[in-house]
């Protein structure tokens, strides 16, 4: 028997499958693709892989905290503080590991970074799905037991801990100010461990803001880059010219497609770190529908493409086909409008909405309810 048939094997990035699915119609923002996450490989000289979904954590390793621990950020940056290539992988490596899973229906490893010196580490929610053990190995080869602090599969979020001295935590920077051109470099454990801290260089393709990859029930916003990842860079850095994580590696484009790797934007990250932190889980206040821009005969709003059965939207009478142009004293003329009113509220908060159905105007009071997953 080979011996490579006994290594652990990756937990890979969820991929995009081909073809995609089609689009609906006036579809103008996000994009709508059929998707499977490859959870793990069965033997790395093999192409058989398993598929499963993509899901939270184990509801016996969540320890919610009362208090989030400082972690390291820092904006203020100029040109002078670019580094080379070799002295970001200098500043990067230590706080990147190595995330062994096991359980029962799951066995691999992905990559986490440390988040603060008191052991807690980010990772994707897809890398512990269904983890009972978690092990993580750091450079200097320490291995320590990790538990789930929390883990949100709507945006592969998770947040595990391990108890050890002598932490290097990453520094944090900012996704929002990236554009096409600038250098990012990947830092993960892909294809089998004796390949860990490889790095891979490109550069941003684009940011990608409301992805919506259907089958994983993902909407994100990502950061496209043209770095090479493959299984077991799941939960890694993507890191800019000043050595700062600006996103978590955790999708590719598979099939025919090369150099078509997605990491989520750190903006988006660290505020649900926080949350999971804070109480173990992403609580969302919503209305109960999906949906997307409208802008056709001179009619702009959010349209509404489906309404989850006994849900708010659906109590307040709201059907498919919908499009909603304003919510309180906000004029909704996008589906991003109607998000960032959500946004501000909370769960039991009422809203008026104003929608057009059958080319009439109607009104109808929305208590938004938990859409968690």
């Amino acid at each position: 028997m080979d011996e490579y048939n006994s290594v652990p094997t990756p937990v890979e990035e969820p991929a995009v499958t081909v073809p995609p699915a089609p689009a609906p119609k006036k579809q103008r923002n996000g994009v709508w693709m059929a998707i499977a996450v490859i959870a793990l490989a069965v033997s790395i000289l093999t192409a058989a892989f398993a598929i499963a979904a993509a899901g939270g954590a184990t509801q016996a390793f969540q320890i919610p905290q009362s208090v989030t621990p400082s972690y390291n950020y820092r904006t203020e940056v100029n040109e002078g503080d670019k580094l080379t290539p070799q002295e970001i992988i200098k500043k990067i490596s230590p706080s990147v590991v190595t995330v062994q899973v096991a359980g029962a229906k799951t066995s691999g490893f992905g990559t986490g970074i440390i988040y603060t010196d008191t052991g807690y580490i980010l990772t994707n929610a897809h890398v512990v799905d269904g983890a009972t053990s978690i092990q993580v190995t750091l450079q200097d080869d320490r291995s320590f037991p990790a538990t789930v602090i929390g883990a949100d599969a709507a945006s592969d979020v998770a947040v595990i801990k391990i108890t050890a001295p002598k932490l290097t935590p990453a520094e944090f920077g900012q996704s929002s100010v990236l554009v096409p051109g600038d250098m990012v470099i990947a830092v993960g454990t892909p294809y089998a461990l004796e390949l860990e801290y490889t790095a891979t260089q490109g550069i941003v393709s684009s940011l990608r803001y409301d992805m919506n990859f259907s089958d994983l029930g993902f909407t994100m916003d990502l950061i496209q880059h043209d770095a090479a990842i493959n299984p077991g860079n799941s939960g890694g850095p993507l890191v800019n010219e000043y050595g700062q994580v600006v996103g978590i590696n955790s999708i590719k484009i598979s099939g025919s497609f090369e150099n078509l790797g997605f990491a989520l934007q750190i903006d988006t990250v660290l505020p649900l770190a926080e949350e999971l932190m804070n109480n173990g889980k992403i609580t969302r206040p919503g209305i109960g529908i999906t949906g997307y821009t409208y802008d056709e005969n001179d009619l702009k709003g959010a349209f509404v493409y489906t309404v989850v059965p006994g849900g708010a939207a659906d109590k307040a009478g709201l059907k498919a086909g919908d499009v909603i142009i304003k919510a309180g004293d906000k004029d909704i003329t996008s589906i991003e409008d109607l998000k960032a009113v959500l946004a501000d509220l909370r769960v039991g908060d009422s809203i008026t909405v104003t929608y057009i159905r059958s080319n009439t105007v109607h009104t109808a009071t929305i208590v938004l309810q938990d859409i968690t997953q």
